[in-house]
């Protein structure tokens, strides 16, 4: 399977660094886990309340986690007719909810113990029987898996699991050496490239205008706006009712300067599409499609390039990250 292909890609290239790749859609893997699973169910409704208390005492937190509570659903996902399905806790038995399978706890049991396979849990129940299976000091998430883990200590007490630490995963940009020297070359920072295309191109472009030009727009506008402003106290003791006729003339007559500097721009624009597209190039290596590198690209290009080597730049800025965002000082090992 796809599953198993990625797995044992990370467990090559992961093993060097004395990390250790486990499948969770073991067999083994999956009838160790199938009891915690099984109490998960037997206790649902329990759970179910226990987590709605706990969301409310969260606020905007439980909110943010994108998790809905508090409709029945268990915390299992069964395999059944229409693939994998949520278990949703109906008239003291469970019905899936695509499938419309209806089981009860004797049901389950028996697929608990015959067909451990079929049962997995969700992303509220994975760490805790991941702690009961492996006990671990920490737990490094993303942010979006953090933000589900805040409602995840009623589940942990419930089951009489021991927690493990939860800490933010480290997460990074990698930045080549081309992309560096578009950096130099424009004297732009990283995080201006991470924004969303318009206005640094803009700023650049602009930048590129004769300081005459610029100079006459803000004349001009400087003159606009000392202009309008005497006309706004005349029409104010004249006939308050004039006021917002002239505010609304110094409005139009400010937006014509912004439309001639806006079509300057975009003439510069056509002239320097060799470096715009070298901006938009270094743009696509950091932050391609608009979302986060460690999204959309994978290790491999990478690894192609510059080899095993690439793990050790990767560990050292991982320790650095983790130093910095630990109390003390850290060791490096």
């Amino acid at each position: 399977t796809v599953a198993a292909a990625f797995m044992g890609a990370m467990a090559e290239v992961l093993a060097p660094a004395g990390i250790v790749c486990f499948d969770s859609s073991h067999p083994a893997a999956k009838a160790a886990g199938a009891p915690l699973i099984l109490r998960a169910l037997e206790q649902a409704t329990e759970i179910d309340d226990d987590l709605e208390r706990h969301a409310e005492s969260l606020g905007g937190t439980a909110r943010s986690s994108g998790v809905v509570l508090g409709d029945g659903a268990a915390l299992v996902m069964l395999e059944g007719a229409q693939g994998r399905d949520r278990l949703i806790a109906a008239d003291g038995a469970f019905v899936t909810r695509r499938g419309k399978e209806r089981y009860d706890l004797a049901a389950l049991r028996r697929i608990a113990q015959e067909e451990p396979t079929r049962l997995s849990p969700n992303v509220l129940l994975r760490p805790v029987v991941e702690s009961a299976l492996l006990p671990t000091v920490a737990y490094l998430g993303g942010p979006a898996e953090l933000r589900y883990l805040a409602l995840t200590p009623p589940v942990y007490r419930r089951l009489g699991v021991e927690p493990q630490h939860h800490m933010p995963r480290w997460s990074g940009v990698l930045v080549e050496r081309r992309v560096d020297r578009v950096l130099e070359k424009f004297g732009i920072d990283l995080d201006e490239l991470l924004e969303p295309p318009g206005a640094l191109e803009a700023r650049l472009v602009r930048s590129q205008l004769p300081a005459e030009a610029l100079g006459a727009l803000e004349a001009i506008r400087a003159a606009v706006e000392a202009g309008y402003d005497t006309l706004e106290r005349t029409a104010a003791e004249i006939d308050p009712t004039l006021v917002r006729p002239v505010q609304g003339a110094r409005r139009q007559a400010l937006s014509g300067t912004h439309d001639v500097e806006k079509k300057l721009v975009q003439h510069l624009k056509r002239r320097q599409e060799t470096e715009l597209s070298q901006i938009a190039r270094a743009r696509t290596a950091v932050h391609p499609g608009g979302k986060p590198q460690e999204r959309v690209l994978t290790v491999a290009p990478f690894l192609a390039r510059y080899g095993p080597a690439l793990f050790a730049d990767f560990g050292e800025a991982i320790e650095d990250w983790y130093a910095g965002a630990l109390e003390g000082a850290s060791t490096r090992s």
